[in-house]
């Protein structure tokens, strides 16, 4: 697409070969476009609604906000304005100046990002069971995988983490460590080292050492796992910042795999009603606006860096992914956006429980390659139900397998 005279760009995705500041730039048009279509009601490419971006007239200013912003190199079409080609020549070689400064960043960032990735790689085979895709894991066996599996789970302070955590925990087969309550306990354990430390950063919006918060999560983690409380640890409000990614990288490679990251994103404001509205029951001592505010940016600034590098981390990777869920909605909304992501990470235990279980009744290592059709609903969060077409008998019959999570025994046919 044209924006207004600035030069092509595509309209439904930024290319991941852009640098982080081509892409911001390769947005702006994007946005640009998209707000101006939606006034006029157009929204076809090929110019079948009242307008198409390469018609739209720009104000002189705007064309040249948008060519000097444009990492592609673009010019404003504007021959009559001698003074905004002027500006637009000092601009571009200013921008020229940031650019080589922003791609140098980038590459470090890249090198960064190379030294991460081990952390956060999956070996498990990805398999097809009827039509639906699941990794294979072990589930019904005494065997279990090798590693904890992590979901983290993040966003601002009042964005609903605990929430969607605890409702999680209650209704399917997870452990909910929020690195927050963890510290907070630490900060009443009279017998905790760390105690005073704790208080002091949880009061003035700081990061507590990424060494304290990853000895609470571990020594969580192995209780949880020693009383086969669940499948999955939903490890809420971290990492947090550059020290608490490092440091797990560098202490969990080889203990746990994430999973997937849960990222509820909600606006300042929202977050303001709610925190003001716990603090009438929750005691706790950050439970004020000025600690709120202080938190929140402490969030922004450190936070969602951490959360574009995770972003930039996942694009790759054939099984974890950041999945954005707008925290500011209804709790049901936010509960169902939630259950959908959550089903389709148990979905992977469902189907390699089944496949466990046809091969051991048939013998047949290649049973799978006969599963026609596959369908899977989830009655709760640990109940599941399967169906799907085979041969039997030299017929195809539809058969349903129904699948209940008990604790140690994992998910079981019942």
């Amino acid at each position: 697409w044209n924006c207004g005279g600035v030069r092509p760009f595509r309209r439904l995705a930024t290319p991941s070969s852009f640098s982080r500041h081509q892409q911001q730039q390769h947005r702006t048009l994007v946005s640009s476009s998209s707000t101006v279509l939606q006034c006029r009601g157009g929204n076809d490419r090929n110019g079948n609604g009242n307008a198409s971006p390469s018609s739209l007239a720009f104000s002189s200013t705007t064309r040249r906000t948008l060519a000097s912003s444009s990492a592609l190199g673009a010019s404003v079409t504007d021959k009559d304005n001698a003074e905004a080609s002027t500006q637009q020549e000092d601009e571009e070689s200013s921008d020229n100046d940031e650019d080589s400064k922003t791609d140098a960043d980038d590459d470090d960032d890249d090198d960064d990002l190379d030294s991460l990735r081990a952390a956060f790689e999956m070996d498990l085979p990805i398999l097809n069971f009827g039509g639906l895709s699941f990794w294979k894991t072990t589930t019904t066996t005494d065997e279990t995988d090798s590693k904890f599996r992590v979901l983290f789970v993040l966003g601002g302070p009042g964005a609903g983490k605990g929430t969607q955590s605890d409702l999680m925990s209650q209704n399917y087969p997870v452990v909910h460590l929020s690195a927050g309550q963890l510290l907070r306990d630490a900060a009443q354990d009279p017998d905790c080292e760390h105690r005073d430390l704790i208080q002091e950063a949880l009061v003035g919006g700081k990061i507590v050492p990424v060494q304290i918060s990853l000895s609470l999560l571990q020594s969580a983690m192995q209780k949880a796992n020693n009383a086969g409380s669940g499948t999955l640890f939903l490890v809420d409000g971290f990492p947090r910042n550059q020290d608490n990614l490092s440091g797990w990288c560098q202490y969990m490679e080889g203990v746990a795999s994430i999973w997937s990251v849960l990222f509820y994103k909600c606006p300042l404001e929202v977050l303001e009603g709610r925190i003001l509205e716990r603090a009438k029951n929750s005691g706790r001592s950050d439970d004020n606006l000025e600690s709120l505010h202080k938190r929140f940016g402490t969030f922004e600034r450190e936070t969602m860096p951490i959360i574009h590098k995770l972003q930039r981390l996942a694009e790759p990777s054939p099984y974890w992914s950041v999945v954005d869920i707008a925290g500011d909605q209804s709790l049901d909304d936010v509960w169902e956006a939630t259950q959908t992501t959550l089903n389709g990470l148990i979905q992977h235990d469902i189907l390699s429980a089944n496949a466990d279980l046809l091969q051991s009744e048939t013998g047949d290592e290649k049973v799978l390659d006969q599963i026609e059709r596959a369908e899977i609903e989830f009655v709760s969060g640990k109940k599941v139900v399967v169906s799907y077409t085979r041969p039997l008998d030299k017929e195809q019959v539809r058969e349903t397998c129904t699948w209940e999570y008990e604790g140690l025994d994992g998910w079981q046919n019942v």
